[in-house]
């Protein structure tokens, strides 16, 4: 099933790009292609992936190696075709998004150009932990088993997991759908303008902390206090008995949102 599934993701992944390139309207002379390239973690202890230059998929492994798919759009002025580099640095397993140096001399304007990018999707094993660095690219997780530490300059963030996710955006918005039986730790997702939209699965037992100056709504009990010189509303929902670990939401003025999902 997993190679079914890797072997389907590269179509997958360029209908999603198409619809972030829908603006774009590349000339006939630019081109889409697809990059290729798998590791073994080895004796890897974290999984690290930056791309700078468009977005970032993650997707639960079911092997001890990381895959990158990717698509990648390269205009007619382009010297050479951008590379995935895999490296192993120390304990850290580093995928990296790269265009070659004849490529870094070009004009600003060039690099600049919007139609230039690089979308990946990376199959990652489970249990090891994860770090995701992008710029204007968004980030997407589902069903990583281990802790996430993401962040994008401006792109969205979407998280399904049941490990602790540290995540920040300065622009962009975040959703996360925790699915924890049990915590291990803290969590904390944090955008400067954008909206949170938070999603607990069942009942955990945990405290939710919120601070924006923008609209808080919740399904839960929530002490709200307002700042006593500004319009920043702190607040407070203790779910479960005890609220050991908690979870920090923060937005300048976007909306802050905590839903509770039932258990299926």
């Amino acid at each position: 099933m997993v190679r079914i599934l890797r072997a389907l993701w590269p179509i997958a992944l360029l209908l999603l790009c198409r619809q972030a390139w829908a603006g774009a309207s590349p000339a006939e002379d630019w081109r889409i292609e697809h990059l290729d390239k798998s590791a073994a973690v080895g004796a890897a202890k974290v999984v690290e992936i930056v791309n700078t230059f468009g977005d970032v998929r993650t997707r639960y492994a079911g092997d001890d190696r990381v895959s990158v798919h990717g698509v990648l759009q390269r205009g007619p002025r382009d010297p050479d075709r951008p590379e995935v580099e895999i490296t192993l640095d120390g304990d850290v397993l580093r995928v990296l998004t790269v265009y070659p140096k004849a490529q870094q001399v070009v004009s600003p304007a060039v690099r600049r150009d919007p139609r230039r990018r690089i979308d990946i999707a990376v199959f990652v094993p489970g249990r090891l932990p994860l770090r995701i660095r992008t710029e204007k690219g968004l980030i997407e997780s589902k069903g990583h088993a281990s802790a996430l530490d993401l962040k994008s300059a401006t792109g969205n963030i979407t998280v399904v997991t049941n490990a602790t996710v540290q995540a920040s955006t300065k622009r962009g918005k975040i959703q996360a759908i925790f699915k924890n039986k049990d915590w291990t730790g803290d969590s904390y997702l944090s955008t400067v303008t954008g909206d949170v939209l938070l999603e607990l699965v069942g009942d955990p037992d945990i405290e939710v902390y919120a601070e924006t100056s923008g609209a808080i709504t919740t399904d839960y009990s929530i002490d709200i206090k307002h700042s006593p010189k500004g319009r920043t509303k702190y607040a407070t929902a203790r779910i479960g008995k005890h609220g050991e670990h908690k979870i920090t939401l923060r937005s300048a003025n976007g909306a802050l949102t905590l839903y509770r999902v039932p258990l299926r």
